[in-house]
């Protein structure tokens, strides 16, 4: 019993948490680009929206100018007041505002789902810095490469 205990320690059941928060933020980032497809193509009986492909490249890059600015600042924040939260944080908000995209589609068109991107974005800045972070101070120097790795395959 004390052998399997020493086996999972507290840092991997961390590294497991952090390879799910990788994961679910992959998949927010990049569900609109199988998504977009679906919305702007008209079908008979259903809702589409009648966007251009500058409106959908509008929509595919907008995630990213959030994400590019929240980079550094987030890592100082992170150094700063504690990871833990702004993993968690970075999860929620971005989660959460990939469940309003249909209404933000529905009601703000083209800049609602750009500016709803956009907080995903600048909550998707804080977890890869946030996870370091952690690993840094968790994660034994023999094993910090492998934890690493482990929670960069999640993304």
């Amino acid at each position: 019993m004390n052998r399997a205990c020493q086996l999972v320690g507290t840092r991997h059941i961390q590294a497991l948490i952090m390879f799910f928060s990788a994961a679910v933020a992959f998949c927010t980032r990049t569900n609109m680009s199988v998504a977009i497809v679906a919305m702007t193509k008209p079908r008979e009986g259903q809702t589409h929206f009648d966007w251009d492909s500058s409106r959908t490249s509008l929509v595919l890059s907008s995630f990213f100018w959030g994400y590019v600015v929240m980079n550094i600042p987030a890592g100082q924040l992170a150094q700063r007041f504690g990871p833990k939260r702004f993993l968690a944080m970075s999860v929620l908000v971005s989660s959460l505002f990939d469940l309003l995209m249909p209404a933000c589609a529905t009601y703000g068109d083209v800049y609602g789902v750009c500016a709803a991107r956009v907080v995903q974005g600048l909550a998707q800045g804080f977890l890869l810095t946030a996870c370091y972070e952690l690993l840094s101070k968790w994660a034994p120097p023999r094993e910090r490469s492998r934890m690493v790795a482990f929670f960069l395959a999640g993304e």
